[in-house]
């Protein structure tokens, strides 16, 4: 599930709600545990250390969007920011490419390629809005 604030506009700020089993229940999940091997066994503090290692990255994940203005597509994560220009990006993926079905993916000219937070079903629209905004013309997207 995409949660989109902008309201189905392609332009705005974007963000994947799946993760909120990663960033919220996981980690809420792995720091019980610890304190359940801290109060049940003899491992004392190192499970609770050792389950703080796992969750805070998870918790960081949360963070994580896309917003796609006229200059390019800028990316949040791990609470760093990326700029793609559009002249930087050599494709729209065709759906299905990116690592999850369910959002848009681009390739860089640098043939890296980038799953962005635009909902899936934005795939059309996002790719008018690219070549609008100076993606190569060569790249399609299907």
């Amino acid at each position: 599930m995409v949660r989109d604030r902008s309201s189905g506009a392609v332009e705005g700020t974007h963000v994947f709600v799946g993760r909120v089993w990663v960033a919220v229940v996981l980690p809420a999940a792995i720091l019980a545990v610890g304190v359940v091997l801290v109060a049940a066994t003899d491992l004392e503090a190192g499970a609770l250390v050792v389950s703080l290692l796992f969750a805070v990255p998870m918790v960081l994940s949360w963070w994580n969007c896309t917003v796609v203005s006229n200059d390019g597509v800028r990316l949040r994560r791990w609470l760093r920011w990326r700029t793609l220009p559009w002249s930087g990006l050599a494709e729209v993926a065709e759906p299905g490419r990116a690592r999850r079905g369910a959002v848009v993916g681009v390739v860089t000219a640098q043939g890296e390629p980038v799953a962005l937070d635009v909902p899936g079903a934005l795939h059309a629209e996002f790719v008018e809005y690219a070549l609008a905004h100076g993606l190569p013309q060569r790249s399609r997207g299907r």
